[in-house]
């Protein structure tokens, strides 16, 4: 919460810009001339906020839509006011016009730039290279939704790309919908799990229902649900695992992989492989055309993706493959020049 309420305040000139002062002025003008519309349009500003601010997403702007828009009602009082004291009342259609498309033009001048998206090709680039990077009929396990997830529904569904890759969504593994989907979509999946995905419907069910339910048992159904995805498709697919789920399920022991079961860095994403021998992975054959405006879900992108690959190059390294890490590194450097490379990787490239 405090990191979205962070968010929100220091983001909020960057929304209104100049127009701004006349909101926080239409504040003070509504509390003194029009309480009834200040007790509503506050309300319509704080509750929204309060409660969006309690999601731990990265796609946050647009739960904010209502607290914008109160904003820019309280923007009228101090519109009107200030049509209210001119005293030019020869000119004062003249006027009140000019000072409107100022707040229009303040605002279009302020915003194209961060709201033109012409030359923005990142997000297609890694959704997609993601999903060229695995083996054929492989499963890639992951919540980030916003840069893949929802992307591969797009690219598999409507542009029929690698269709053969299977994009499961830990949080949608929630839903009971869910099964439903991927029963439809790949039989094969699920096949060798009825009893945990039967266990776990049932805990589900009341849960969904507003009714009382076993927190305990619907947790620990829906952990054996990620386990035995594993562990009943393995033997017959790959399966990868996105960094996120890595660094925070897997680290809470939230996630486990079965027993034998470890993971490799592998390009872009987690390789579930059994023992502790070198894996050794293919060159990163890939492009991702950052844009030159920076925002925090380009960001996103440059820190999954040169994560993996500073990860991959680690790796190398722990197999005394100093070649094999260079490559990765130069990849870094070439597509993700202002990645900040781990120091110990940094210190082992420079010796």
């Amino acid at each position: 919460m405090k990191k979205q309420l962070g968010y929100f305040f220091s983001n909020l000139f960057s929304e209104f810009n100049l127009c701004l002062l006349i909101c926080i002025g239409g504040i003070i003008i509504s509390f003194i001339k029009a309480r009834k519309f200040f007790i509503f349009y506050i309300i319509l500003f704080l509750f929204p906020l309060l409660y969006a601010s309690n999601y731990d997403i990265v796609d946050i702007d647009s739960y904010f839509l209502m607290s914008y828009l109160a904003l820019s009602l309280f923007g009228l009082f101090g519109i009107v006011w200030i049509l209210l004291n001119l005293h030019f009342k020869k000119y004062s259609h003249s006027i009140a016009a000019a000072v409107i498309l100022l707040f229009i033009i303040t605002e279009f001048t302020f915003n194209y730039k961060d709201n033109d998206l012409k030359d923005v090709y990142c997000f297609q680039d890694y959704s997609k290279s993601v999903l060229n990077s695995v083996k054929p009929n492989s499963i890639i396990f992951s919540y980030s939704w916003d840069i893949l997830v929802s992307p591969s529904y797009y690219f598999q569904l409507v542009e029929h790309y690698r269709q053969d890759a299977i994009v499961i969504d830990k949080e949608l593994l929630r839903r009971s919908w869910y099964y439903n989907q991927l029963n439809t979509q790949h039989p094969m999946v699920l096949k060798e799990m009825d009893n945990d995905v039967t266990r776990f419907l049932d805990a589900l069910k009341p849960f969904e229902r507003n009714q009382s339910f076993d927190a305990n048992l619907l947790e620990t159904s829906y952990r054996r649900i990620m386990t035995d995805l594993v562990g009943t498709n393995i033997e017959n697919r790959e399966f990868y695992i996105s960094p996120e789920l890595v660094d925070n399920e897997m680290q809470k022991g939230e996630f486990v992989l079965p027993a034998g079961y470890t993971i490799v860095p592998d390009n872009l994403l987690f390789r579930v492989v059994k023992g502790k021998e070198y894996i050794p992975a293919l060159d990163p054959d890939f492009t991702v055309r950052m844009p030159q405006q920076k925002n925090r879900y380009t960001e996103l992108i440059m820190n999954a993706a040169g994560g993996m690959l500073a990860r991959r190059a680690l790796y190398e390294l722990q197999f005394n493959k100093l070649d094999r890490a260079r490559v990765y590194i130069n990849k870094i450097k070439q597509e993700f020049p202002e990645y900040n490379l781990p120091a110990g990787l940094s210190e082992a490239m420079n010796k």
